[in-house]
């Protein structure tokens, strides 16, 4: 429906097509990333979460945007809009699933296999975060502060998506996910 919407409203107003391509960018990405995230890796998540996650993500990417009047070029504090949806929509989904599902779920041990790949992304989000921090004015004055944060941001939420587990393993032999795990 976006692409439709997209392709009619830059034929229609060809000046104004970089607008709505900011707009639909924002609003798409603010929403979906964290469920496709949550249904292709993480089984813990939850349909509420989900949707959270989605009515949050779209509503701070729109917001963000709207701080930026509206401009397809020009973004409030020189962050994109989308980093902000898809920043928030991460967020909202790891820390209601988490806060929802307490007491369902556990941390994995060092022993298991890939728990070597969750405390290496661990590392590599403190360090990124750093780095950001560190870099700061620079990154914003080349309008990359958006990018890399939210880069720091999936890095740390992939290590939480490692080590965070069920409770009970689907796989187990009769065992259901805790109850509202999507």
């Amino acid at each position: 429906l976006l692409t439709v919407l997209m392709v009619v409203f830059g034929w229609l107003r060809t000046e104004q097509s970089a607008w709505w391509n900011i707009l639909a960018w924002t609003l798409r990405n603010g929403a979906t990333l964290a469920p496709v995230v949550a249904a292709l890796f993480w089984p813990l998540a939850t349909r509420r979460a989900v949707v959270a996650s989605m009515l949050v993500g779209f509503a701070s990417g729109l917001s963000w945007y709207w701080l930026s009047n509206w401009s397809p070029t020009q973004f409030y504090l020189g962050i994109h809009p989308v980093w902000i949806g898809m920043s928030a929509n991460l967020v909202v989904m790891v820390v209601f699933t988490l806060a929802e599902t307490l007491g369902r779920w556990r941390i994995a041990g060092l022993g298991r296999s890939g728990a070597g790949w969750s405390l290496l992304l661990a590392a590599a989000a403190v360090a990124g975060a750093v780095v950001c921090a560190v870099n700061l004015s620079w990154l914003l004055d080349q309008g990359l502060f958006g990018l890399s944060s939210f880069a720091v941001l999936v890095t740390a939420v992939l290590a939480v998506i490692l080590q965070v587990r069920p409770s009970v393993a689907p796989s187990d032999e009769g065992a259901a996910l805790p109850e509202g795990a999507a």
